[in-house]
């Protein structure tokens, strides 16, 4: 309350600040692992659209089973995605160098792609002198003939040419600013200038005047490139360097391969720590074994040994889709699902929320021909209660996902955490209280500080029920918030704990819906 002066004198006033946040967290950001055209290794990069990650890293690639998925995933409905390019070198070094020859007066130098891969052998570059001038060189604080415009010029088959342009550069690292080496690292996406490195480079490889070459694309990946390090933060681990992440594809590193189970058991792990969803893709040995007749011989155990928790961060869909593959002239082919349906959760979190089921027959699978295998009622019947989710097509509705259990999701099981919308609930409620309740820290650990909490998260809470996230008709059905006393004892206060007590009762989907028709007999008359 504001101070009302009396007397000629200094007046202090303060207001009191409340301590409740809402602060919004991701539902639906998806991380892609896996070879790349382009673009920096082990480096996680946000992108928000298909056009984004062709910028960055160059759009559909033979060799890159991960960049139709990510397609698929903006195709179906995702919005926001973290991409990870793993190379696995062929040679000694496969990054292209450019040695760039500025006859008649200019400097003759090397350049590296700014990463490794037959794309850097379609950069060009050129120098000249145009245009530079006595105060450019005052500026620089080096002589003028020391100075030079570069350009490079990045020009791909059948996409548009990309050209940089870098005035007064200087290969005397003296210019400062002005250095070649510092305004590559910091304004170029193409190229990199290290004497050491260009001269390592070009040793034994073909030299073409301004022209790149020596680039070769990354070898098959193998379970060392996708583990990483964790220290060094290579692998799945570069995802330490992403803010959040909520659901993770590593699709095989072929259209036609599987990801090793030891993999999905790792990043299952991982996706369990980080509060996020793995989706697994299904294994050829599925295929085969439904092609000979052998439905009830499919089963989990192909995917790896998955713990308990592992399992309710994880999710897995058969069969594979098929499409068109435009770099193989259309030709039609079977590939994974892993990003065509984080779409379609995502377009579901958009439209309703995590705590909607993402199947049905709202949730067409975009950009696809159709599936690899035609599942009937029986045989989804049989998938279903292990908690293996199915792909369907039905007349007027096309293909659809018609499934939503986790891993957890077999019959036998009975997991609280056996559906999909119930784990990611879970999880969204988890990253906001941790989003939101940051403020309680060094707070006087008493009554007042868990009043304020239990109003903060209630609030919260409160309005997921009313948007249909939870059964119940009223709050006290529906969800509880308990921070006081008896979640908080004196040995919890003496050790800096404050604990928060949440429930709530999930809505589960309805899978089975039965209808019950009675024929009533007319009456004898």
């Amino acid at each position: 309350m504001a101070a009302t002066p009396g007397s000629p004198g200094i007046y202090v006033s303060s207001t009191a600040e409340g301590r409740a946040t809402n602060i919004p967290v991701p539902t639906s950001v998806a991380a892609f692992i896996g070879r790349a055209a382009r673009g920096p290794e082990n480096t996680p990069v946000t992108v928000v659209s298909w056009a984004d990650y062709e910028r960055a890293f160059g759009g559909l690639s033979e060799g890159s089973a991960v960049s139709y998925q990510i397609q698929a995933f903006f195709a179906n409905g995702g919005g926001q995605a973290i991409a990870v390019r793993l190379f696995h070198p062929p040679v000694a070094d496969a990054t292209a160098c450019i040695v760039v020859h500025g006859q008649p007066t200019g400097p003759s130098f090397e350049i590296l792609a700014a990463n490794p891969g037959s794309w850097g052998n379609a950069l060009s570059a050129s120098v000249d002198t145009k245009d530079i001038t006595d105060t450019d060189a005052r500026q620089a604080g080096i002589a003028r003939s020391e100075l030079f415009n570069l350009s490079i010029t990045l020009s791909e088959a059948g996409a548009p040419a990309i050209t940089e342009t870098f005035r007064c550069v200087t290969l005397d690292p003296k210019g400062a600013t002005h250095y070649l080496g510092t305004v590559l690292a910091q304004q170029s996406a193409l190229v990199r200038y290290d004497p050491q490195d260009a001269l390592k480079s070009v040793l034994g490889a073909p030299i073409h005047s301004g022209q790149g070459s020596g680039g070769r694309d990354s070898a098959p990946l193998d379970l060392a490139d996708y583990l990483g390090d964790e220290v060094r933060k290579t692998g799945l681990y570069a995802l330490e360097q992403a803010p959040a992440f909520n659901i993770l594809c590593i699709p095989p590193d072929t259209a036609d391969g599987d990801t090793s189970p030891y993999v999905y058991q790792t990043a299952a792990n991982y996706c369990a720590a980080r509060r996020a969803m793995l989706i697994l893709d299904p294994p050829k040995l599925w295929t085969q074994q439904y092609k000979a007749g052998q439905l009830a011989k499919i089963s989990l155990d192909a995917l790896g040994s998955f713990g308990a928790d592992e399992a309710r961060s994880s999710v897995v869909y058969f069969p594979r889709i098929v499409a068109t593959d435009p770099l193989q002239n259309d030709a039609t082919r079977a590939m994974p699902i892993c990003g065509y349906v984080a779409g379609i959760w995502a377009q579901t979190d958009t439209l309703t929320g995590p705590w909607k089921a993402p199947a049905g027959i709202t949730t067409p699978i975009n950009g696809i021909l159709g599936l690899e295998l035609a599942l009937k009622d029986s045989e989804n019947g049989v998938l279903n209660p292990l908690g293996i989710n199915s792909l369907r097509s039905f007349p007027m509705t096309g293909t659809v996902v018609w499934g939503a259990r986790t891993m957890r999701g077999a019959d036998v099981l009975a997991d609280d955490y056996a559906y999909v919308p119930v784990r990611r609930t879970l999880l969204y409620i988890q990253n906001w209280v941790i989003a939101n309740t940051k403020s309680a820290v060094f707070e006087p650990n008493d009554e007042s500080l868990w009043a304020a909490l239990r109003l903060q998260v209630s609030a919260f809470m409160d309005g997921l029920w009313k948007q249909g996230a939870f059964f119940g008709t009223t709050p006290s059905q529906a969800y509880f918030v308990r921070c006081d006393g008896s979640t908080n004892t004196l040995d919890d206060i003496a050790s800096g704990r404050v604990n928060i007590e949440i429930g709530f009762a999930p809505a589960r989907p309805a899978e089975f819906v039965v209808t019950t028709v009675q024929l009533v007999a007319a009456a004898a008359g």
